[in-house]
């Protein structure tokens, strides 16, 4: 489990500079790889359908079922977080469903380093707000797949959760976010190198036909 994470994500103290040792990388959107809400997320923060002016389902959502924080009391919290310590292999990359994305969001990607963690911070008072490929319009319109990349700059073996949370005193908001998965989406060479691989067998299974 997260340690001390509620209590820690929001120290300025933690936060390891401009986000170096986690990378912004594209989103994964094969619903093949997406992991099931209820093994990493807290039930009160699990919602389906949306409810209007308190959550909303993001736009393109691929499963049944989403996390939303914010607007308390009608959601359950004002944070919560996502816990990736309990799956089988570490964690290097983590991709979701960014429900319309709004400058009032704050995202924590949470690493074993150190005695509690690390904390590399995403929101808008941050440089590294800057690099989210995403438009922060607040319309459903604009949500989109993003992926976090561990590069080991820091020291940081393994990504072991995300903590969502809002902004300033935005009470009236929710941040939603679904379709989890920690399987990257491979880049074109390795495509390139897939096919290439599976041409050599063909081409060997024909030739043992032919034989």
């Amino acid at each position: 489990m997260l340690k001390n994470v509620f209590v820690t994500a929001g120290l300025a103290c933690c936060a390891l500079g401009a986000n170096a040792g986690v990378n912004v990388v594209a989103g994964n959107s094969n619903s093949l790889t997406f992991l099931d809400l209820t093994t990493i997320a807290t039930a009160a923060d699990i919602y389906t359908g949306s409810v209007d002016y308190i959550r909303l389902a993001p736009a393109g959502m691929q499963g049944s079922s989403y996390i939303a924080v914010g607007y308390v009391p009608q959601n359950a919290h004002s944070i919560t977080t996502v816990d990736l310590s309990g799956l089988p292999d570490p964690v290097t990359y983590v991709s979701f469903l960014w429900g319309s994305p709004d400058t009032f969001n704050h995202l924590t990607v949470v690493t074993d380093n150190g005695d509690f963690g690390g904390y590399y911070e995403f929101d808008a008072s941050g440089l590294s707000f800057a690099t989210l490929p995403l438009t922060f319009s607040g319309s459903n319109g604009s949500s989109a797949y993003i992926g976090f990349q561990l590069d080991g700059q820091n020291g940081d073996t393994e990504i072991t959760g995300l903590v969502f949370s809002l902004n300033g005193e935005r009470a009236q908001n929710a941040f939603e976010a679904t379709d989890f998965s920690v399987t990257a989406v491979p880049e074109p060479e390795t495509y390139a190198l897939m096919l290439a691989g599976l041409g050599v067998v063909g081409f060997m299974a024909r030739r043992r036909k032919a034989a």
